[in-house]
Parts: structure tokens; C-alpha cells; sequence
């Protein structure tokens, strides 16, 4: 089979692969979402029992909204490869009438794309159905008059997807993808324990880089002074280049899982 891309093969490999891979996305998608309701109803239910601050109720909705979508995303793609450390699994997974390439895509299909697009779609709807409900038996608005006279109304139920966000987040919209690269490249370079070998890897990598980066800053900066305004002392020029560099290392990690594929054989 050459490594050409032909859609018809594409589109039958992507029904295909629902066969083995969806159980999997399924489950894991029920579990999040229990996870998201058993988070809301507890914060609601603690909220209507105690009477507290509804905005302060809320807060929790960011950090999950974060840490459980970087989760599920890594979940998925340490699971889309794994048959491949299996022998009798790899043998018929490699045998599948279709190209590297056309495989490749189908795995950001599931792991990027529609997993990426229906944990935002749940989020969504259980948030709006959670607020909706708060919004309906209480104030959601707190309204004053400032010192120019002016009348100021805060939503304090704000949907989560209206909510305002720092500018410096737009600036790290690369993680999940980098995540989803690496952890998809360890599915296909580790023979089980995917995830766990994975995410010491990268814990030793993230170490590793961390005391680098402050062994060489100490080296460079030790006896200086900063004179002027340097280019890195713009807080947007590094956080450009961070942008820059995780873009930059997720289409890396996503060529070398590339190759990685090529070179599984029967």
C-alpha cells in the first residue's frame, strides 16, 4: 500500500475505526461528562444550602473546564495507537487496505477534532443548563451607580462561554494540541502503560527543561544589569514566542508519530 491519500479509502477507514475506537471515546466521554454534572450539582447544591457568593460558586468552572479537557484529550490519544503493542492487534491493524497517511489523519480525526468538538459541546450544554437554572431562582445581576454617574450591571451567572477570559489566554491555545501530539506519539512508541510512560516522560522532560533554562539564566544574567527596555521585558513578545515554539514542537511531535507509523511493520 502506498502512502497516497484517497478519500474513498479515507471516509471507510474513519467508519471503520468507529468499530474498534468508539467504545473506548464513548465511555470515556460518559465518564467525563458525569464528572462535569458531579461537579456542578455539588457546587449548586452547597450554594442553595449555604446561600454563598453565586460568582464565587462558579469559579470552579475554568480549572475543570482545563485540567478535565487536557485529561480527555491525552486519554484519547494514548488509546488511539495502543493495539500497536499488542501483537496479534498490530497485525491486523497494519494490515488494514489503507495508507500511513490515510491511518495518521484518521487519529487526529478522532483525537483532535471530534474529541476536542464534543467535550466543548458537553461543557457547553451543562453549563447552560446548570446556570439557566440558577439564573432562573435568584438575581444574576448586581447593579450600582459608579462615581460618574454611570450605571454599571454585573452578570454574576454568566455562561461560562461569555465569561471573559485574560488576553494571555489566546496565547496558549497550542497546549491541547501539543499535548494531544505527544501523547499520541507514546501510544506508538510505548508497548503498554502508554499513558503512565508517557506522562513521566514528559514530567522529566518538563523538569529537565525547567533547570536548564534557569541554569543558563543564571549564567547569562549573573553580575549584569538590565539597562532599558529589552525585548523580552514585553510580557506579549514572550508570550509570542511561547506560542511560536508549542506550535512549532506540536507539528514536530505529530511528523515524528508520523514516522513512527511508517516504520511499523508486520
Amino acid at each position: 500500500m502506498n502512502n497516497t491519500f484517497d478519500f474513498n479509502r479515507f471516509y471507510l477507514l474513519v467508519r471503520r475505526q468507529w468499530i474498534n475506537f468508539g467504545k473506548i471515546y464513548l465511555i470515556s466521554l460518559a465518564v467525563v461528562v458525569g464528572i462535569i454534572i458531579a461537579f456542578y450539582a455539588f457546587a449548586v447544591s452547597d450554594a442553595l444550602e449555604h446561600m454563598a457568593n453565586w460568582t464565587q460558586t462558579l469559579n470552579f468552572r475554568i480549572p475543570l473546564f482545563l485540567l478535565l479537557g487536557l485529561l480527555f484529550l491525552t486519554m484519547m490519544a494514548s488509546n488511539y495507537f495502543s493495539d500497536m503493542g499488542q501483537k496479534p492487534k498490530a497485525i491486523i491493524e497494519l494490515l488494514i487496505p489503507a495508507s500511513k497517511l490515510e491511518k495518521f489523519l484518521v487519529s487526529i480525526v478522532y483525537t483532535v477534532l471530534l474529541a476536542f468538538a464534543s467535550y466543548i459541546l458537553v461543557f457547553y450544554i451543562i453549563d447552560l443548563s446548570f446556570v439557566s437554572y440558577l439564573r432562573g431562582i435568584t438575581t444574576s445581576t448586581t447593579t450600582y451607580t459608579n462615581a460618574e454617574g454611570t450605571l454599571v450591571v454585573i452578570d454574576n451567572l454568566a455562561y461560562l462561554f461569555k465569561s471573559e477570559l485574560p488576553k494571555q489566554f489566546g496565547y496558549f491555545v497550542f497546549l491541547p494540541f501539543l499535548f494531544n501530539s505527544l501523547f499520541l506519539l507514546g501510544s506508538l512508541a510505548f508497548r503498554n502503560f502508554h499513558y503512565i510512560k508517557t506522562a513521566i516522560s514528559l514530567l522529566v522532560f518538563i523538569g529537565c527543561w525547567i533547570g536548564i533554562v534557569v541554569f543558563i539564566m543564571e549564567r547569562v544574567t549573573r553580575d549584569t544589569i538590565w539597562v532599558g527596555g529589552g525585548f523580552w521585558q514585553q510580557e506579549v513578545n514572550v508570550l509570542k514566542a511561547v506560542c511560536a515554539v508549542g506550535v512549532v514542537l506540536t507539528l514536530f511531535f505529530w511528523s515524528v508519530s508520523y514516522l513512527r507509523l511508517k516504520e511499523q511493520e508486520v
